[in-house]
């Protein structure tokens, strides 16, 4: 990556920061940047409490150009671990504790908006949670375990996972979906209708 580029994913970059910020001001969560202790010696983006609850949130911007929604699919899961862990070992969230652990994925700069409802679906709990018709890979989703020590770490350790377009501090519509390796049936309604985006 060229030092412009770079640069300018870096400004990509805070700008989703501060629309986020912004979004969640409005909403009337004061957020907490880079206080929150981490895994390690790592921090989180964002803390902050909504309706009664004490959440934590990392942000990811999404870039994936030029691919088919099969590949599409399968490289936006890699990435998306691949911000949460390294080597195969979490490097972001630490064991829950009292706060929801949220992964925000911006989509904003994917071709067509980004990934729909289905293809979410399957790239999280799996190529069964979608019909045939329009299955794009038969791989694990990143909430199964499946065997796999990141499926395994990410059931453990964040709540949900959030897709989110934000055009500008105005416009910041988000999707939660719950890991249901933490949060099912009422409890998974009552954290995910008490997220303030």
């Amino acid at each position: 990556m060229t030092n412009t580029a770079t640069a300018d994913h870096a400004d990509l970059d805070a700008r989703f920061e501060r629309h986020i910020e912004a979004a969640l001001a409005r909403a009337g969560a004061q957020a907490l940047r880079r206080e929150v202790p981490g895994e390690g010696a790592m921090t989180i983006d964002f803390g902050f409490t909504a309706a009664g609850l004490k959440w934590c949130v990392e942000l990811y911007r999404l870039t994936v150009s030029g691919r088919s929604d099969k590949s599409l699919n399968c490289v936006a899961k890699n990435k998306i671990a691949n911000k949460l862990f390294k080597d195969g070992r979490p490097k972001k969230f630490p064991q829950p504790a009292d706060a929801i652990h949220v992964l925000l994925v911006d989509t904003t700069a994917l071709h067509r908006g980004g990934p729909d409802m289905l293809d979410i679906r399957e790239m999280l709990y799996g190529a069964d949670a979608v019909s045939d018709a329009v299955r794009t890979t038969d791989g694990p989703g990143l909430f199964e375990d499946a065997g796999q020590p990141v499926g395994r770490a990410l059931r453990a350790r964040v709540h949900a996972l959030g897709f989110v377009s934000a055009h500008s501090p105005a416009d910041v519509r988000t999707a939660l979906y719950a890991n249901p390796g933490l949060l099912q049936g009422v409890e998974a309604e009552r954290i995910l209708s008490a997220w303030p985006l």
